[in-house]
């Protein structure tokens, strides 16, 4: 058992703990000899050994036995009966029915002492009749081989003579089909060869295009910064000083109109030079533009109160197209709202609905009837921005405000 512990033997343990407890039993130690089963029982249930816990039930059915505890030996005994009979365990059928006989015997119960004792002969003579019959079978097998093996002998001359040209046949056909699969090898990996070399060389072609592209919007982006942009901001300063200078009321209101016009165009401008340098993004970027977007609003004391939400649990990455559509909208969505609604309160709320990025705007402002829309007007060009960043578009509007529900397919 030592042993058998040592090796983490999960058959022979259980094994050794039977033997032991049985020879426990036998000097009368039923403590130790119960200890030892309960551990086998262990072992044996965790295995899960149908045949192995049917003995163990036996052997308890042994040990209340030598104990003349006759009632307890009786149950197990019956218990190992109906374990066997499920496991069609022929050997522990036979000695479960010959000693519940032997006990009903103990107890003077003659009928059921009898009526086991009746089955175990019956059981016992069927299987000594199959045991018989088997024995029959082999020889009867045997003299037949024997008949069989002189023909066989015979006749096995003819089959090696056979098999050498079969053989012949085999190898000239697998000479031929090896030779066969290294051709169709070498052609393959000549083919995959060309393939890679095609893929190769398109991707240095797109390497240059998208390093051409990238150029071109930088020299774009460089073009515009520096010669509109440069413009646009020596106008506002130019403004700046006619209205510092020159304190007529018209004039200041008219230059002043000129001056804002003139900010946010370059506002505008900046924000497609963001763009265009970007050459891709995330929902992070766009967020915090868009929250440059809302603080200048607020800045303007315009009598609405923006309020921005960043709720998604993951930053999805956008194309550089995307970012400018997405930012497009927010951006007419808002001045619609502060423009057109009077509205007091306006969000902008990133989430995830459906398992997908979301951007949703909504303002408490008059609404209006969305159905009622003209061409050429800044929702058509919401839902076109919209259709071109891969995105789905919903608006609904009543008296009660208006919401704009923009669903990004990554």
């Amino acid at each position: 058992m030592e042993i058998k512990f040592k090796l983490n033997d999960s058959l022979g343990i259980p094994f050794s703990l039977n033997k032991l407890a049985g020879l426990y039993a036998k000097q009368g130690k039923f403590k130790e000899a119960f200890e030892h089963l309960n551990l086998s029982d262990y072992f044996r249930n965790k295995q899960n050994y149908a045949f192995g816990l049917a003995e163990n039930v036996a052997l308890r059915a042994d040990f209340f036995k030598y104990r003349n505890e006759i009632d307890s030996a009786l149950y197990y005994y019956q218990k190992t009966l109906q374990l066997s009979e499920s496991l069609n365990y022929n050997y522990l059928i036979s000695y479960s029915l010959q000693n519940i006989s032997d006990l009903y015997l103990k107890k003077n119960d003659y009928k059921n002492a009898f009526e086991y004792y009746k089955r175990f002969t019956t059981y016992k003579d069927s299987l000594d009749n199959l045991e018989k019959n088997s024995r029959i079978a082999q020889l009867e097998i045997a003299y037949e081989t024997e008949q069989k093996d002189k023909i066989i002998a015979h006749s096995n001359l003819e089959i090696q003579q056979r098999n050498i040209w079969l053989l012949l046949s085999g190898i000239f056909i697998l000479i031929i089909s090896v030779f066969s699969v290294i051709l169709h090898k070498y052609q393959q990996q000549k083919k995959e060869r060309a393939i890679k070399e095609i893929e190769f060389q398109n991707e240095i072609k797109r390497t240059q295009l998208e390093k051409k592209l990238l150029d071109e919007k930088l020299r774009i982006s460089r073009e515009l910064h520096d010669n509109i942009g440069s413009q646009l901001t020596f106008i506002i300063s130019s403004i700046d000083n006619i209205t510092y200078q020159n304190k007529m009321n018209e004039l200041s209101g008219n230059l002043n109109n000129i001056k804002e016009f003139s900010q946010a165009a370059l506002f505008d401008l900046r924000n497609t030079i963001w763009v265009m340098k970007e050459e891709k993004g995330d929902f992070e970027k766009l967020y915090f533009k868009a929250n440059d977007f809302v603080q200048r609003l607020n800045n303007a004391n315009l009598g609405v109160n923006i309020s921005i939400q960043f709720e998604l649990s993951e930053n999805y990455s956008l194309t550089s197209i995307q970012m400018l559509n997405l930012f497009r909208i927010i951006q007419e969505a808002v001045q619609n709202s502060v423009k057109h609604a009077s509205a007091k309160n306006i969000q902008i709320i990133f989430k995830e609905i459906d398992k997908k990025p979301s951007i949703i705007i909504e303002d408490d402002g008059k609404g209006f009837d969305v159905s009622n829309i003209y061409e050429g007007s800044g929702l058509e060009n919401m839902k076109l921005r919209a259709q071109n960043s891969n995105s789905e578009f919903l608006i609904k509007s009543s008296e009660n405000g208006t919401s704009i529900h923009l669903s990004i397919n990554i």
